[in-house]
């Protein structure tokens, strides 16, 4: 589930979930965005760097065969046991500044990669993913943007079959009550007003970073053909 659908849920208090907010302290800053066009009998999507996994999943979910793989996965845990426990292969592993990156390539069962995407989901996963049939895949560049920088719409790209639709507006366009459209674009802005400061971290200002959870409010900025409306949400995450 894609975490801006968990906050506007209610479901806010999750590890994988901060980890999204650690960056900010407060201040106004610009979330993810995405285009989603329909094409007749297909979906293009360019989106930013945090609609990456959840396309991916929606791509591995809704497949009943393996999935060509080539990209980064990049995670603060060492996730190398997960990934052999899957009979996922790794061309190669690093691990510097607190992250471990690990390059894969290859042919993965939709079952072992949708496994993937529910357990890593505080990781950045950047792969690539095309389906056995051709018919979808996702596209994405491999590293993390800069820190402070304005989100890049076109951090990803991807092209599904309209049977995945449903997915796509269960997991993305979750407030959005329509069955045809030409094109939905859908943008957010953090608000964060206050950090709480677990008491034990009052003193050390990187831990204090770390722990402390963020309170807000996001903004929703929604375009269907044209037609714009804007929500929000408050959060403490």
């Amino acid at each position: 589930m894609h975490f801006i659908r968990e906050i506007f849920r209610g479901n806010q208090d999750r590890e994988y979930i901060h980890r999204k907010f650690v960056r900010y302290g407060r201040g106004e800053f610009e979330g993810p965005v995405i285009r989603i066009r329909n094409s007749g009998n297909r979906l293009k999507i360019n989106a930013s760097d945090d609609y990456v996994n959840i396309l991916g999943e929606i791509l591995a979910k809704n497949s009943s065969k393996a999935l060509n793989v080539s990209g980064n996965i990049i995670s603060r845990d060492n996730i190398e046991s997960l990934l052999s426990e899957l009979g996922i292969p790794i061309e190669k592993a690093t691990g510097k500044k607190g992250l471990f990156t690990l390059n894969l390539k290859g042919t993965i069962p939709a079952e072992n990669l949708s496994r993937l995407y529910s357990e890593l989901k505080g990781s950045h996963i950047f792969l690539d993913l095309t389906s056995s049939d051709k018919n979808s895949h996702l596209k994405t560049k491999k590293r993390l943007p800069r820190l402070g920088s304005e989100p890049d719409q076109n951090f990803c790209s991807a092209i599904f079959d309209t049977s995945l639709t449903d997915a796509i507006m269960n997991e993305i366009c979750f407030d959005i009550d329509v069955k045809d459209f030409e094109e939905i674009k859908i943008s957010h802005r953090y608000i964060i007003k206050e950090l709480l400061i677990p008491e034990e971290y009052r003193e050390n200002l990187a831990l204090a970073r770390i722990y402390s959870k963020r309170k807000g409010i996001i903004k929703r900025f929604v375009e269907i053909d044209g037609r714009k409306t804007e929500i929000e949400h408050e959060f403490i995450v």
